[in-house]
């Protein structure tokens, strides 16, 4: 069991990296079915199949529609990142590794995965200008939480909510970054006025 949540956390390390990379939103939308595919599976190893099928209808099918849908609306090629490619990889793996040392977690698959996902995903709301892909980088870190309060609490109604608030918050963001697109027609947020201090 310890070997296939350890192949499945790996898995969820490089489908994250890939979304965070690529910048495409469409390849990107895809990929992220794919990570929440999987990261469905990981809950059904370690938590509950409530939990994971929850997470597979918000991550796999609701998320990703209203993904489409601002697509749709806005570009289909992410706005220029501020880091991209191979350094970014790099600045990822470093920071998991330095939270890991800050932290002092024994290495296993479950906390590889919490520490992972959320770092990664804080990390490409930091180094991404887009904010579709933000949108996607904040479902990312918060897969993390998510499978942290899985491990934690055994209540399923606390999962549940956490997917519903997944599934509001993107919708919330996605409805701002169409309506923000329409004003300054660039999903860029470095460009738009209207979000500086």
């Amino acid at each position: 069991m310890a070997l296939e949540l350890l192949l499945i956390s790996g898995a969820l390390a490089v489908l994250s990296t890939l979304i965070i990379i690529l910048r495409n939103m469409k390849h990107a939308t895809i990929i992220f079915v794919c990570q929440q595919l999987v990261f469905a599976i990981l809950l059904f190893l370690s938590a509950s199949w409530e939990t994971a099928l929850s997470r597979a209808i918000a991550g796999c099918l609701i998320i990703p529609y209203l993904l489409r849908w601002g697509i749709r609306k806005t570009n289909e090629e992410e706005v220029k990142p501020t880091v991209g490619g191979t350094p970014l990889i790099i600045l990822l793996i470093f920071l998991t590794f330095i939270i890991y040392a800050v932290a002092r977690v024994s290495f296993d698959p479950l906390s590889f995965s919490i520490i992972t996902l959320t770092s990664f995903g804080l990390m490409g709301l930091l180094v991404r200008r887009d904010i579709l892909k933000m949108i996607i980088c904040l479902n990312i870190a918060e897969g993390g939480v998510h499978l942290l309060v899985a491990s934690a609490t055994p209540v399923i109604a606390l999962d549940v909510s956490l997917d519903v608030a997944m599934i509001l918050s993107t919708l919330l963001g996605i409805y701002l970054a169409t309506v923000l697109y329409t004003e300054y027609k660039t999903l860029d947020a470095w460009k738009m006025k209207v979000l500086k201090w």
